[in-house]
Parts: C-alpha cells; sequence; structure tokens
C-alpha cells in the first residue's frame, strides 16, 4: 500500500501548483458552488417575488371587499346617523392600518401591534352591525327578514375581510430565517475566494497573487 501512493504521483504531472488540488477545484468544488449558489438565489427570489404578489392579491382583495361592504351598512344605519359615524369611523380607521402596515410610514411601529388593532377594528365592527338583531325584533316580519339576509351579508364580508387580513399577516410574518441569509452571504464570499486560489495555485503561477 505505500508503494501504491508514489506510483500515483509518479504518473501525475507534478510542476507548480497541486495537481491533485487544482482537478478537485476545477472539477467538483467549483461547480457545486456555483450551482449551491444558483439554486438558493434562484429560489430566494422565487420566494420575494411570490411573496410581494401575495401581499398585493391580499390587500386588492381586502379593498374590493371593505368597498362592497359600505353598501349593506349604507342600508343598515341609513336611518342612525349614530350608528352609521360609527361603522364609518371603523372602516376609516380599519383602512388607515392596513395603510400603515403596508407602507414604511409607521415603520417603527411594532407590525403585530398594528394587525391587532386591524382585529380591533374588524370586532367592533362586527358588534356594530349585531345590535342591528335587537332591532330587528321591532320591526315587522317582512321587513325583519330582508333586514336580517343585510345583516348576514354584512357579517359575511366582515369575516372575509378578516380571512384576507390573516393571510396577510402570515405572509409578512413568514420571513426567512437567518441561517439562510448566512449561507447565501457565505456562498456568494467563497465562490470568488475559490477562483483567486485557483489562479494562485494553477499551472505558472505561484502564491506571489497574494502579496
Amino acid at each position: 500500500a505505500r508503494a501504491v501512493v508514489p506510483l500515483a504521483f509518479a504518473t501525475m504531472p507534478f510542476e507548480n501548483g497541486r495537481p491533485i488540488a487544482d482537478t478537485v477545484l476545477t472539477s467538483v468544488f467549483t461547480p457545486c458552488l456555483g450551482i449551491c449558489f444558483s439554486a438558493l438565489a434562484a429560489a430566494t427570489l422565487g420566494t420575494l417575488r411570490q411573496r410581494q404578489q401575495d401581499i398585493r392579491t391580499q390587500l386588492l382583495q381586502e379593498a374590493i371587499l371593505v368597498e362592497t361592504l359600505r353598501m349593506p351598512l349604507k342600508k343598515l344605519f341609513n336611518a342612525s346617523p349614530h350608528s352609521m359615524m360609527r361603522v364609518q369611523v371603523l372602516l376609516l380607521a380599519y383602512c388607515r392600518m392596513v395603510q400603515c402596515n403596508s407602507s414604511k410610514e409607521c415603520s417603527h411601529f411594532p407590525r403585530l401591534d398594528i394587525m391587532e388593532l386591524e382585529r380591533r377594528c374588524m370586532l367592533a365592527l362586527l358588534a356594530v352591525i349585531g345590535e342591528v338583531d335587537l332591532d330587528l325584533c321591532q320591526k315587522e316580519a317582512s321587513e325583519a327578514i330582508v333586514y336580517s339576509r343585510v345583516v348576514g351579508y354584512a357579517q359575511s364580508l366582515v369575516n372575509q375581510i378578516s380571512s384576507c387580513a390573516a393571510k396577510r399577516a402570515s405572509v409578512y410574518l413568514s420571513g426567512f430565517p437567518t441561517v439562510h441569509w448566512v449561507i447565501l452571504v457565505l456562498l456568494a464570499v467563497v465562490i470568488p475566494l475559490d477562483f483567486v486560489v485557483l489562479a494562485a495555485t494553477s499551472k505558472g503561477t505561484n502564491l506571489e497573487l497574494f502579496d
């Protein structure tokens, strides 16, 4: 076995540089680094792009649902200016919280606190809509049936808005772990260093490149 190693080196060109290291670096190590970096970078960019699309989709759905909710609320509280003002203030506060959460103007506020305020706005809006059920007992049967359907429709819209907000919150909170970015940065640094090592150990060169 001891005679095999000198025999193996004797059959290889041993000029400048390291023959085995050069072969491993050029045929195995460098391609593996490039493949890992390209795959990880592509996955990162694809995930970030999909995340932005999901956020835009949820925001558009919420805007459509909020605009649709205005009509049944107007029908329910048209005869009660005080209640109408309450629901308008709640909707305006919710829209303001969504805008604040989706922009950088309120970046100094914790995102979780803003999401909690959004949830409380929707709960308060459901409570105001629920007060209509008490007034239905004093109406005629036919009119009570119509109003009950409008109440159910308004409550379903509020629930859909809350569902969209929950999906948007999950997208905001589902980021990459720290180790993902560490590996990506290390690969980005190692690949150029690998080419420097190849240049320093290739045929006809030496470590004077590092001086």
